[in-house]
């Protein structure tokens, strides 16, 4: 983040908390810091409870915000939104970043049920049940914010990460018509689409995988800092139904979404065949 921080441009309506999912590292931590430096006290949610106490100690140092933290495994959704309700229902929040999310690599008839069913339980079931339950709390707040983390991948011929894409495919409609269904009821819903970004789950890909996304051509491989996204889907929140930032992909995206599917097959296996192992390319 540079220069002074901006305010959120509707504080009245977004309350005094913001809620982050998957806060301990990646978008949701450069999430938490966006909205603390903006003023927001912040929930913090994620897997594991060390990151996420040192990540709230930062953030109460660096910009005087109160936090809270969350640890909890949210493949396991229903019990989520349980804890989640015990644990903040005295707090006044008023918006809900749905971040957390997993990813799954491999041929789907060469992979295992196991890690897709916790990849869909979060990706998906614990998305859904968290946009549900703030979505009620907002409607009764008179007001909110709800903002879906898709991926471009939704859009994208993502080779071996068919149900990974498909998830967030999911997330892309979801968000798209809740924007519609809470209009009405002062509860904004934007959708964010990230592009590649420079996280640890893009990290392990070339580490394990043995990619180089920088040899994608169009610049599709080139890694986009966290902090520039959140800032700029913060800046879209009650603005637009969805955001693909930065600017240059966004119009990117507008065009992939308007190809035939064999036009984007085409392209996808060209681009991924540069910058992705033989073995993991759909050649």
């Amino acid at each position: 983040m540079t220069g002074a921080p901006k305010p959120l441009t509707q504080p009245e309506k977004y309350g005094s908390w913001a809620l982050v999912t998957g806060a301990s590292r990646g978008i949701g931590k450069c999430f938490a810091e966006t909205l603390a430096a903006r003023g927001q006290n912040i929930v913090l949610v994620a897997r594991n409870q060390a990151l996420l106490a040192q990540t709230a100690a930062e953030l109460s140092d660096t910009y005087g915000v109160e936090t809270l933290i969350l640890p909890a495994d949210l493949a396991q959704a229903a019990a989520f939104i349980e804890t989640l309700e015990a644990a903040t229902a005295a707090l006044d929040i008023g918006l809900c970043i749905a971040n957390a999310a997993v990813s799954h690599f491999g041929q789907l008839h060469k992979s295992a049920a196991a890690p897709i069913v916790d990849m869909l339980n979060i990706n998906v079931l614990s998305l859904t049940l968290l946009c549900q339950y703030f979505a009620k709390r907002f409607v009764r707040r008179g007001g909110g914010g709800i903002m879906p983390v898709s991926s471009n991948g939704a859009y994208c011929m993502l080779p071996n990460e068919a149900a990974y894409a498909a998830s967030k495919a999911y997330v892309a409609h979801f968000g798209e018509i809740l924007h519609f269904e809470l209009k009405s009821r002062n509860v904004d819903v934007t959708t964010l689409f990230p592009p590649l970004v420079d996280t640890d789950m893009i990290t392990a890909h070339e580490t394990n995988l043995e990619w180089d996304f920088e040899k994608m051509p169009f610049g599709f491989g080139k890694k986009i800092p966290p902090g520039i996204i959140a800032e700029a889907a913060l800046d879209a929140l009650g603005r637009r139904v969805r955001i693909h930032p930065p600017a240059s992909i966004g119009r990117f995206m507008w065009l992939i979404r308007r190809l035939p599917d064999g036009a984007r097959y085409r392209m996808f296996d060209y681009m991924f065949a540069k910058g992705v192992s033989p073995a993991n390319a759909w050649r």
